[in-house]
This record gives structure tokens, C-alpha cells and sequence, in this order.
């Protein structure tokens, strides 16, 4: 599930946002962003379809006129499709991260059970869970406890899966030591070998998975620090560029999360306020050279 949606500095002066507060009060222009922020979360195609028009005012919690909402979205745009076949208009334009986010995350799942355990074994793991993650969405929900214990108990599992990262368990297991005292994850990291960035994401687009996987540790921290996806998608960008061949390193996700933490790439900075992150010079040329629409 993402944790973002993108929503452009111009909504507020866009007409049919305006159209919108004509028919249905200020109230409706912040009901609009709950519904981009709903739909990243649950709905990350943009693709309404199988929810009523009750089920979509209710997700975002509309407390007027009943039917009013949806009806004034779709008279002036925001909403396409008949009811019971609503999309969120132009979504795959405004919100494409949000959009490959359940791609991301079970192609980075694939490649690491793959990895783990063999193709045919890994290809099987990865479609029983799908299954299973199937069946618990869309099968009835199981009888309540009288037990107080088991209650806090399931509530506990809940939050914790709230907040741990797909596929990481919380808490974290923590890994056996060899007999060296290493980790098998840092026994690996010994035998990986140097490779230039070039040869690295030819091998990612041969494996079918992302150069830099959803469950990295640089997503979680872009997050704790509130720097747009744009944003991080755009270093990266820079990064491949500037990095393509000549240098060798084994683990090239970490060396650009390196580099996010330690600010070398000179693409953002925090504004004086302290309260917003904005592009740098720097950052405005790469975003003008990469073709990219980061938010200013």
C-alpha cells in the first residue's frame, strides 16, 4: 500500500475545482483530496469499479447530501464511467507511482523468494500467497471474540502489520550467525561482485524486477523525512545518469541511498521555513532533462 498521492499546486486554481465549490461548498474541494488519498491507499489503479456511489461518499467520510458528491465529481470531471464504474479521471497521468505500487511490491516479492528458494518453489510461494491475500480480502469476515485476550491479541497483529513494511514480518527475525560471527547477509554481501550501475539495471530488466525494490530501506527513509516520490524518483534519474559505467560497487541500491542521505546528489533542499522540500537549480535542470513533472 502507498503511503502518498500526488496532487498538483494547481488543483485549487483549476476550474473544475472551482465548478465543484459552486455545487457543492468548500467542504467538497477537501473531500476531493481525501478521495486521491483513499484511492492511493486502496484503489491504486484509479479504478472505482464494484463500489457504489454510497460505498465511495462513505469511504471518504461525506456528510452532505447523499448521492451529492459523487454527482458533482462527475458532472465536472473529476470522476469518469457510469455508477458502480467510476474511475478517478487522468489518474494514470497525476499518479503513476501510486499506480505501480502493487506491481512493485509483488515483483521485488517474486525475485526474492525466486532468489531464496529456486524458480519452480519461489513461482509456487509467490502464487499461494497471492491466493491467500485473495481469500482474506474477499472472504466473509470471521465471528468476533468474546475473549478480551484474544481481541487485544488480534488488534496487536493488526497494528503490527500496519507498520511493517510488506513482505518484512514485525518484529524482524534476526538472522542466525555464522561461525565466523557474519550474518549469510553480510557472507553474501562479501561474494557479490563489483559491477558497474550499466550492467546492474541490465540485469534487473532481465530479471523482470525493479533496480531499486519496493521493501528498500530508502523508500522508508524518504518517508520519515517527507521527501515527495517525485522527488526520489528524479535522484535516481540523475543518479543512473551520471553513474551509468566507470564506477563499480556491489550494491547499488545502498550506494544511492547513500547518497540521498548524505545530500550529494544537490537536487532539493528544505525551504526556509522548514516545512517543504523544494529542487535546487541543480534539481529544475535534471527534472527539465529527465522530462519529469516533481512538484515544485
Amino acid at each position: 500500500m502507498t503511503s502518498d498521492a500526488r496532487v498538483s499546486t494547481a488543483l485549487p486554481s483549476h476550474p473544475k475545482t472551482k465548478k465543484l465549490i459552486r455545487r457543492i461548498g468548500p467542504s467538497g474541494a477537501w473531500k476531493l483530496v481525501c478521495l486521491f488519498l483513499w484511492a492511493a491507499a486502496n484503489k491504486p489503479s484509479g479504478d472505482l469499479s464494484g463500489l457504489s456511489d454510497e460505498d465511495i461518499e462513505l469511504a471518504i467520510d461525506w456528510d452532505g447530501e447523499e448521492g451529492a458528491f459523487v454527482a458533482a465529481l462527475a458532472q465536472v470531471g473529476f470522476l469518469d464511467g457510469p455508477p458502480g464504474g467510476r474511475s478517478i479521471h487522468d489518474w494514470q497521468d497525476h499518479n503513476r507511482w501510486a499506480l505501480g505500487a502493487e506491481e512493485r511490491r509483488d515483483g521485488a516479492r517474486l525475485a526474492a523468494l525466486i532468489r531464496h528458494h529456486g524458480k519452480e518453489k519461489g513461482e509456487r510461494m509467490f502464487h499461494a500467497e497471492r491466493a491467500g491475500r485473495s481469500a482474506d480480502s474477499c472472504g466473509p469476515h470471521a465471528e468476533r471474540t468474546e475473549s478480551a485476550s484474544d481481541d487485544d491479541a488480534a488488534r496487536m497483529r493488526t497494528d503490527a502489520e500496519r507498520n511493517a513494511p510488506f513482505p518484512l514480518p514485525s518484529p524482524l527475525p534476526k538472522p542466525p550467525k555464522s561461525p565466523r560471527g557474519d550474518s549469510p547477509t553480510a557472507k553474501r554481501d562479501r561474494k557479490r561482485p563489483l559491477i558497474e550501475l550499466k550492467a546492474y539495471c541490465e540485469q534487473c530488466a532481465e530479471d523482470g524486477v525493479d533496480e531499486v525494490p519496493a521493501e528498500h530501506s530508502v523508500f522508508r527513509y524518504a518517508e520519515q523525512i517527507g521527501l515527495p516520490d517525485d522527488y526520489l524518483e528524479l535522484g535516481w534519474r540523475y543518479f543512473r545518469d551520471r553513474y551509468w559505467t566507470g564506477k563499480r560497487q556491489k550494491d547499488w541500491p545502498k550506494t544511492f541511498e547513500n547518497y540521498v542521505k548524505g545530500g550529494f546528489l544537490k537536487l532539493w533542499y528544505r525551504d526556509t521555513e522548514g516545512d517543504a522540500w523544494a529542487l535546487t537549480t541543480a534539481g529544475k535542470q535534471a527534472q527539465l532533462a529527465f522530462g519529469k513533472r516533481a512538484a515544485a
